[in-house]
Parts: structure tokens; C-alpha cells; sequence
């Protein structure tokens, strides 16, 4: 079972809502260094020995998530993942979170708010797919920061 399936799914119970981990992709993004241009080898060695699953040599192997709240007020999606075409930096593939709502019983037309954590490509994916809200019936929530 590779790490994405294995996380994928962990709900947690935070008394009075379900808190159910998402992944949209995973895959080579960029090396540790050309994301964090100004760490140190301290910092980079912690992360190689604290997270080792991340790495594939010098590559950086990051799951793309988003996550799903469920609770007696409603559904909401904090963060819609890289969407059907996830971008040049990933292998071509759809995104995989239609599969894991389902996976989870939850339907898009069941999500009442998606939150945006905010406006980078691997936040809002699934949020318009083919110029149409994915999520229907959701209100869209993101920062007014993020916004402008």
C-alpha cells in the first residue's frame, strides 16, 4: 500500500465534527532546495530524517491534500487539491479527490463551503473544473488578501 492510500482516509474525531484527510496527488515537485532557496543543511537533514517518505533522492515527494469536515451543521472542503490537470511540475494525471469523497461517502453536490486556505494552484484545482464550480451547491470562502 503506498503512503498516499495509507493516509488517505485517517479520520479523526474532534467531538462534534469528523476530520478526514484527502489526497488529491502526490508526486516529484521540485528539490528541497529550489522550494526553500534559503535553508540550511540543518534544516534539510532534520526533514531527510524526520520525514524520510518525502524523498526520493534529491527529489521532494509531496501528497497534495485537502481535507473534509463533517459535522452536524454541514460538509465543508478546506482546500480543493491541483483539480483534473494538475499542472506541469506533476506527471499528467487527473487528480484523485473526486475518488476520495467517494471513497469517503461524500458526494461534491453534498460539500456546503469549500475553504480556501488560500489562492495557490494546489488549493483551488477542483474548485472550477472545465470553467464550473465542481462543488455546486458549496459557497466558496477564501481571504479577502488572497482575493485581491
Amino acid at each position: 500500500m503506498d503512503e498516499r492510500r495509507r493516509q488517505s482516509g485517517t479520520s479523526v474525531d474532534l467531538g462534534g465534527a469528523v476530520l478526514t484527510a484527502l489526497t488529491d496527488a502526490q508526486g516529484s515537485f521540485t528539490s528541497y532546495r529550489d522550494g526553500f532557496p534559503g535553508s540550511s543543511d540543518e534544516l534539510e537533514s532534520f526533514g531527510r530524517n524526520r520525514y524520510s517518505e518525502l524523498y526520493a533522492g534529491a527529489a521532494w515527494v509531496l501528497p497534495f491534500r485537502a481535507f473534509l469536515v463533517r459535522s452536524e451543521s454541514g460538509v465543508v472542503l478546506i482546500d480543493a487539491g491541483l483539480g483534473p490537470k494538475p499542472g506541469d511540475f506533476l506527471p499528467a494525471r487527473q487528480g484523485w479527490l473526486p475518488s476520495e469523497l467517494e471513497a469517503a461517502g461524500v458526494s461534491p453536490d453534498a460539500v456546503e463551503i469549500v475553504l480556501l486556505t488560500h489562492l495557490h494552484v494546489d488549493h483551488v484545482g477542483w474548485a472550477a473544473a472545465d470553467g464550473r464550480p465542481y462543488f455546486s451547491r458549496a459557497r466558496y470562502v477564501a481571504s479577502a488578501t488572497d482575493w485581491a
